[in-house]
């Protein structure tokens, strides 16, 4: 059976997400009002979004990351990196 080798971009995605915020001119509550994500999750990608690198070991639940991508309307697959 083929293997998908990679990671998920997690650093792409919190900026993508801050991006979107940002045009849409509204503050991480109302991210979280509008996804149903907490906005603890919501500060942590924020921060990541501000770095250099992806922040270490945390990872969105996949509930969360879907619902965050529903938003953006874009698929998690869009943050895929081949290895």
């Amino acid at each position: 059976m083929p293997t998908t080798r990679g990671h998920f971009d997690l650093r792409r995605f919190a900026r993508a997400l801050d991006d979107h915020r940002h045009a849409l001119r509204l503050r991480w509550i109302d991210v979280a009002e509008q996804t149903g994500v907490a906005q603890s999750i919501l500060s942590r990608l924020a921060m990541i979004s501000r770095q250099d690198d992806a922040g270490g070991a945390f990872l969105p639940s996949l509930e969360n990351a879907l619902a965050l991508a529903t938003w953006l309307k874009v698929s998690l697959e869009d943050f895929w990196q081949a290895a």
